[in-house]
C-alpha cells in the first residue's frame, strides 16, 4: 500500500477537503481509484462519472495510476 495525493477542486473539495491522500495499492486503475474515492466520508455523494487528471491532463478511462503523476479530480466542465 502507499499514499496517493489526489487534488480536488469545488464542490469536490467541499465535500472530501483538498488535497486528500488514499492508501491505495499502486499502480490502481481509474475504475479502482474512483471506488477508493467513494469509500471515504461523504465519498457516497461523488457522482457516478468522475473527470480525472493526471498531470493537468484528463485521462482516458484506461489510464494506470503508478503514484508519481500529479492526480486531480475535477467537477464537471462547462464551455462557453
Amino acid at each position: 500500500m502507499a499514499l496517493l495525493r489526489v487534488r480536488t477542486f469545488a464542490r469536490y473539495a467541499e465535500l472530501l477537503g483538498d488535497p486528500i491522500e488514499l492508501d491505495v495499492q499502486l499502480p490502481i486503475s481509474l475504475p479502482s481509484l474512483h471506488a477508493a474515492l467513494k469509500r471515504l466520508p461523504r465519498g457516497d455523494l461523488l457522482p457516478a462519472k468522475l473527470l480525472i487528471a493526471i498531470d493537468q491532463r484528463l485521462a482516458q478511462p484506461d489510464r494506470m495510476i503508478i503514484g508519481t503523476e500529479e492526480v486531480a479530480i475535477l467537477p464537471p466542465l462547462a464551455g462557453g
